[in-house]
């Protein structure tokens, strides 16, 4: 388990590193976005590649991220299968929708939710443990930004905030047509549940706009992003050191 954990970290350095230099890049355009590295749809070269919707830790086999032009809509068939998905997924993991937005029972379930949607077929089912082992460290590491928010800056989350993020930044764009087939049957489901979900993805890149100081210029706010994200998983390390200094 801790050998896992250190792969986690390691896995996650190297994300952060490689997001950096892509980031300093896009510097020139004149335009700066957090990279929401583990929790946005994750795109696949293929059908045989495998990524994590978490920053490391084991892979898990993702959907193929479905993007379609602006105007057009989603083939009936891939819908029929998308919404034959989430169902199949909520039926097996629904979350409780009584949970407290950004509580760690909320995003522990979220995330279990999403990473069952996520997979692609029966062939490359985890093992429940693998998939419960992975929501778990989600959750820890977004409910650790959620608290530094708390006691960093003073945040106190107001879900019309979210909302307002997500339809300004676009988030939910039509290029995103598997996530937005996801929340629709949440949303019928119960509001709380679509809600909780919005939360779980896109808690990094929404915090950090609570946080982050609008005078920065790109250059410097890229730097403060990573000098955080630092910060908090040496928070989240001291708060749980289980996870890190148990025996092999």
């Amino acid at each position: 388990m801790a050998r896992n954990k250190i792969f986690i970290l390691a896995g996650g350095l190297v994300i952060l590193i490689a997001l950096s230099a892509l980031l300093i890049l896009s510097d020139q355009t004149g335009e700066f976005q957090v990279a929401e590295d583990d929790l946005n749809t994750v795109q696949l070269e293929d059908e045989s590649s495998e990524q994590t919707p978490s920053s490391g830790g084991d892979s898990v086999p993702l959907q193929e991220d479905i993007a379609i032009s602006e105007g057009e809509t989603l083939d009936p068939d891939i819908q029929e299968d998308l919404i034959e998905q989430a169902q199949d997924a909520l039926e097996a993991y629904r979350p409780d929708p009584n949970l407290e937005p950004f509580s760690s029972e909320a995003l522990y379930e979220h995330a279990l939710l999403y990473n069952a949607y996520q997979i692609q077929d029966d062939e490359n089912v985890l093992e429940e443990d693998l998939i419960q082992e992975d929501a778990e460290w989600i959750a820890l590491e977004l409910r650790a930004w959620f608290e530094y928010a708390e006691d960093e800056v003073g945040y106190s989350y107001d879900e019309e905030d979210l909302l307002r993020y997500v339809e300004n930044e676009e988030a939910l764009s039509d290029s995103n047509a598997s996530l937005t087939v996801l929340l629709d049957e949440l949303e019928a489901d119960d509001e709380s549940l679509y809600l909780r979900q919005l939360e779980y993805q896109f808690a990094k890149s929404f915090l950090w706009g609570q946080i982050s100081e609008g005078s920065l210029s790109d250059e410097e706010e890229i730097q403060a992003y990573y000098a955080t994200e630092s910060e908090i998983l040496e928070r989240l390390s001291e708060q749980n050191p289980g996870l890190f200094n148990s025996d092999l």
